[in-house]
């Protein structure tokens, strides 16, 4: 039973451990740092598998796990390889403290509001509004003109 066990959670884990490096490689500015943080998780798990229990959704408690590595390690943020990798991280560099990470969360994990918070540790209220506040500042950070010239006669 025990090995069925180890296998049940080896298989939980291996589901969303394709959308965990993308997170972690979104987040920490890189491939390498990203891949790095991912098995820092896996470490743990392997440490101690109980951890995966503690939320509902095995995919929030692989999140979790995460979030908690990196926010312990001061939520460090590597230099992006190059260049739309280097100017997406440029515009998320200035973004409001954990804002980046709802965000990230919310637009390319698809997390709603209660699984952000779950992740993070903090309220449903206060993710929604990290969101929107990364958001606003998303959009002032590129804003400008545009202007377009046709050269149909019609």
């Amino acid at each position: 039973m025990l090995a069925q066990d180890a296998i049940d959670h080896s298989a939980r884990v291996a589901r969303h451990l394709p959308y965990l490096r993308r997170y972690s490689r979104a987040l920490t500015g890189n491939q390498t740092s990203g891949d790095a943080y991912a098995v820092a998780v896996l470490e743990s798990l392997v440490a101690d598998p109980a951890v995966l229990n503690r939320h509902g959704d095995p995919k929030v408690a692989l999140f979790a796990v995460f979030h908690s590595i990196w926010s312990s390690s001061g939520a460090p943020v590597a230099e992006a390889e190059a260049g739309l990798a280097s100017a997406a991280q440029s515009h998320l560099a200035g973004l409001t403290q954990n804002s980046r990470e709802a965000l990230l969360l919310t637009t390319i994990e698809g997390f709603d509001r209660n699984e952000v918070a779950a992740v993070m540790g903090i309220s449903a209220a206060e993710a929604a509004e990290l969101v929107e506040i990364a958001l606003r500042e998303m959009e002032a950070s590129v804003r400008g003109s545009v202007l377009v010239i046709e050269d149909e006669a019609l």
